[in-house]
Parts: structure tokens; sequence; C-alpha cells
């Protein structure tokens, strides 16, 4: 077999498996380090009912639908906004829809609180110490914003990023860097 043959097809053998990092110099095939290209899971958000499993109730859920599975994110429990007309289900399947948009615009990486129309929110940053990019959850006052974002970050595969203090010495703030793709590559133990 011909030499220069050999390298072309084993450049081509390579990347039809999704390796990458061989380069071909003077009929002379080096290795760099090979990382296998992995697919971004497809990942959507929708509401929909599930039982909460400590007291087996039906509760609107916000789920992340990862291929033929779907993860537990949201259970709605608190109908607090629904004099505003925000009933349970209502919230739920907006918050979905803007979780949806967040992740197909690429800027789902980064969550904290904010303050958007007087109303403390959870929303998209684009970089830590930053201002709210996009809404995702609104609050009531007495609502623990931090804890919140804490579990959401958490349950999304993130990692607290920062912490500051507030301006008006108010408390403090966090920064949650969460990765939706590494979620969504978790296995699911319990389905509802």
């Amino acid at each position: 077999m011909n030499r220069n043959h050999f390298i072309s097809g084993l450049t081509l053998g390579l990347l039809l498996t999704g390796c990458q990092g061989v380069q071909v110099q003077n009929n002379q095939a080096s290795f760099n380090a090979i990382n296998p290209i992995s697919a971004k899971p497809n990942v959507r958000f929708m509401c929909s009912e599930g039982k909460d499993p400590e007291t087996q109730q039906s509760l609107p859920t916000t789920y992340a639908l990862i291929n033929d599975s779907k993860k537990a994110i949201i259970r709605w429990e608190s109908d607090r906004f629904a004099n505003a007309g925000w009933q349970r289900y209502k919230r739920c399947t907006e918050v979905a829809s803007r979780l949806e948009k967040v992740y197909n615009s690429n800027t789902l990486n980064l969550i904290t609180t904010g303050t958007i129309n007087s109303q403390p929110v959870i929303c998209t940053t684009a970089a830590a110490g930053g201002d709210c990019q996009d809404l995702l959850i609104t609050l009531k006052p007495e609502d623990d914003g931090l804890g919140i974002v804490k579990e959401l970050g958490e349950i999304l595969n993130g990692r607290l990023l920062e912490t500051e203090s507030k301006p008006d010495g108010q408390g403090q703030k966090i920064y949650m860097q969460v990765d939706v793709d590494r979620f969504a590559q978790i296995p699911t133990f319990q389905e509802d």
C-alpha cells in the first residue's frame, strides 16, 4: 500500500469517527491529543403534571426533556401569584418557555437574582457582577432568592461562581454558573 494513500485514509477515517487532532505534514502523520466530538444533547423544556415524590400530590412541573426522558426542574406548589392572574400551571408554562428561549440562544450559562419592574427575580446574566439579561422566574419580596438560585443552579449542574455584597448593604448576591448540557447527560434515576 502506498504510504500517502494510507495517511490520507487514516485522516479520513479519524474524521469520520468524530475525532480531532490529526495533522499530516510532509507525508508524516503526527497525533495531538485526540478528543471525541460530543454532540450537543437535544434539550427542550415543558410544563406537565408531575407527582411530588414526598407528598404524591400532582403538581404542575417544569421539566427538561432530554431525548426520550424528562427531568423535573421546578414543582409549582404555591399559588401566591394567582391573584395577579398567574396560576401555577400558567407560571410553569411561562418559565418552561423562558428556559427554552435562553437555552436555545445560549444565554442559560449564568443565573443570579435581580430586580425587574420593582419585583425580585431570578434571571440570566452575561457575566458575574452583571445585571439581569433575561427573566426566568418572578419572586415575592419575602422569597429567599439566594436559596432559590442556589437550588436551581445545583439542579442544573451548576457551581457557585461569585458572591458579592449588595451595594445597599441588604445582604448578598450570588452568581451560579450552570451547565444544562452536562445536566442532560446525568442519568435520571427517578422519573414521574
